[in-house]
């Protein structure tokens, strides 16, 4: 394990820090099924609590038109993510402490839904163009149309998970960026897609691999869905350590003290080191 500050800029390379404040992401091997079982060991005993903390967000936040508030309630997960990394345990009541960042998580959440305009629309009108040109020929040469649809399907399936790539990726840390280092919207965003890009491909199979699993639980009549949900935020967590290092404020302090029968952190998982005290600039003085 290295033992370099992750906070300070390196002095070979000379690349600047992409955000003012914010870590340095690094390239990372991404094992998804590594992921889930270091996820799973972060939650430990804890793991009933965030089933329950993570439905009840996302019910709450899906309740709001354009996931309004649904932004400062995934940031109050990955807040709960934070106690547990440093106390052992969490509070249900952590969950709505996103709300301390509320503008920030919104923003993210519109600039979301922005790309999603953007990106997504074009494709439903290229379909709908396809599909009418496929029924407009089917008349006089079935042929035509059935060689246009077997050769358009298959590549909008392909382009629609383009699409919701180009429109996940920029924000995928962003939330996490936001509970752990207090960054901007704009700020968090951009240092997302710094980190996401760096690991496109290995972030791109592990989100893969949790869209298939969540297809699996789905089909056992659905509940098992709402138990692997928070794994799956979990192995996002563990994955935004591996590649932006240690935070830069503590979590939350918890209202009750933790007892004698919590550790540190949950066994079997390492936790990062400490996060650095947070100093404010000197002044020039005159």
């Amino acid at each position: 394990m290295s033992t370099d500050n992750p906070y300070q800029a390196g002095s070979s390379s000379g690349t600047p820090m992409p955000v003012m404040g914010g870590p340095d992401p690094q390239r990372v091997a991404v094992r998804s099924f590594e992921l889930l079982g270091r996820g799973r060991n972060l939650l430990g005993d804890q793991y009933w609590l965030m089933v329950g903390i993570c439905l009840v967000s996302l019910l709450i936040g899906s309740a709001v038109p354009f996931g309004l508030i649904l932004g400062a309630m995934v940031v109050g997960i990955y807040l709960c993510f934070k106690q547990i990394e440093q106390f052992g345990k969490t509070e249900f009541g952590t969950a709505f402490k996103g709300f301390d960042f509320f503008v920030d998580s919104m923003l993210v959440m519109l600039i979301s839904t922005a790309l999603s305009f953007a990106v997504i629309l074009p494709l439903y009108l290229l379909m709908g163009l396809s599909t009418a040109l496929a029924l407009a020929l089917s008349e006089n040469n079935p042929e035509i149309s059935m060689l246009i649809l077997v050769i358009m399907v298959p590549l909008m399936v392909c382009l629609f998970a383009v699409a919701i790539g180009m429109v996940y990726m920029p924000i995928i840390f962003a939330f996490q960026l936001i509970a752990d280092h207090h960054l901007k919207a704009i700020d968090a965003v951009k240092l997302s897609w710094h980190g996401s890009r760096k690991n496109l491909f290995g972030i791109l199979k592990h989100l893969f691999v949790l869209s298939f699993l969540s297809m699996l639980a789905a089909m056992l009549c659905y509940l098992p869905v709402f138990l692997f949900i928070p794994i799956s935020f979990a192995s996002m967590f563990v994955l935004y350590r591996d590649i932006f290092g240690p935070g830069g404020f503590q979590a939350p302090p918890l209202t009750t003290p933790v007892t004698a029968g919590y550790a540190a952190s949950p066994a079997g998982y390492q936790p990062p080191p400490p996060p650095p005290q947070q100093t404010p600039p000197p002044t020039n003085s005159i």
